[in-house]
């Protein structure tokens, strides 16, 4: 990803404990104040 383009970064990741199967989904921010774009969040869906 490049600072002032748009696109989006992915990872594929592993948690202790951490549940697998069904919606397990990590979300990555990448902004200033990630309350306002976590505040954005419930109208998507999530």
């Amino acid at each position: 990803m490049h600072k002032n383009q748009m696109g989006a970064s992915g990872a594929l990741v592993k948690m202790t404990d951490g549940p697998s199967g069904g919606n397990c989904v990590l979300v990555y921010y990448s902004c200033m104040d990630c309350a306002v774009e976590a505040a954005r969040t419930p109208a998507s869906g999530g």
